[in-house]
């Protein structure tokens, strides 16, 4: 860990005559929460074309990913991050994919800010200094373990209705409560998930039958089942796993058994 944030700070050093580098995201709220931090997210205001020209004759490598998102891979042997120049940018509610319909690059932070899912997921830390830059309230958010979202539910969740799947998978692997109006508007918006493409659904579901696995520190042993409910609560485990949805109601022998089949399958999962 200690190689990566040299390297991050070489990298920040690098960039800084011309901006200032922001790393964003999970990796600053897993900080604040005193967890292990994954995937490594930086951003500033510099399109990649310029942060090619600096690191040109540099050790970092350059890599492009998604130009039209203005987002790069950048490496250095066992270093990787993910570089994104602030953006802004607008979804077709009507479709599956993940991709912008438009999207417009800026040098404003708060737009970016703007267009991310959930407010504990759009702070920003200066990686010299290691100033937290919340312009959102992130930081309460992730003090008060809660979830809720960037901009209003309803432009978040009809941008990309696989933030719904993701609001339950934070709320799982992190023990964060769901605040009332996100979770009710994700519930207006959970039919979204069936339109989107199988390859994102399963991703995200496979993660969520995991959940107690992602942050072992926080001793969330039943993050898994708490997902499984929330999914239930919203309507969308009939679409992601029927045959467990049936279930519910089904009773069993009482000599035998305490719950009906379906919370009889939930207390089995604990034990998975």
């Amino acid at each position: 860990m200690a190689e990566k944030e040299d390297k991050l700070k070489l990298l920040a050093s690098l960039i800084k005559p011309y901006a200032t580098l922001y790393e964003v995201g999970g990796a600053v709220r897993d900080e604040l929460l005193g967890i292990e931090r994954f995937d490594i997210d930086v951003c500033s205001k510099l399109r990649v074309e310029d942060v090619k020209k600096i690191l040109l004759n540099t050790d970092f490598v350059v890599s492009d990913k998604n130009l039209r998102m203005g987002t790069v891979h950048i490496s250095w042997g066992k270093f990787v991050c993910e570089y994104t120049t602030f953006r802004t940018d607008s979804y077709d509610s009507a479709s599956g994919e993940h991709t912008p319909k438009d999207v417009a690059f800026t040098t404003d932070m708060s737009l970016d800010a703007r267009r991310r899912d959930f407010k504990c997921n759009a702070l920003y830390k200066d990686v010299e200094t290691g100033e937290i830059v919340d312009l959102l309230g992130g930081i309460a958010d992730v003090k008060n373990k809660i979830i809720s979202t960037a901009d209003e539910p309803s432009i978040v969740f009809e941008a990309d209705g696989l933030r719904v799947l993701r609001m339950v998978r934070f709320a799982a692997e992190l023990g964060f409560e769901v605040e009332k109006n996100t979770f009710e508007t994700a519930r207006k918006n959970a039919w979204r998930v069936k339109d989107l493409a199988v390859e994102r659904v399963r991703d995200e579901f496979e993660k969520i039958l995991v959940a107690d696995t992602k942050h072992k520190e926080l001793g969330l042993k039943n993050a898994h089942i708490r997902g499984i409910e929330m999914l239930d609560e919203l309507g969308i485990l009939d679409m992601l796993l029927p045959e467990l949805a049936t279930l519910k109601g089904v009773e069993q022998p009482k000599k035998y058994h305490l719950y009906d089949a379906f919370n009889h399958s939930l207390k089995a999962c604990e034990y998975a």
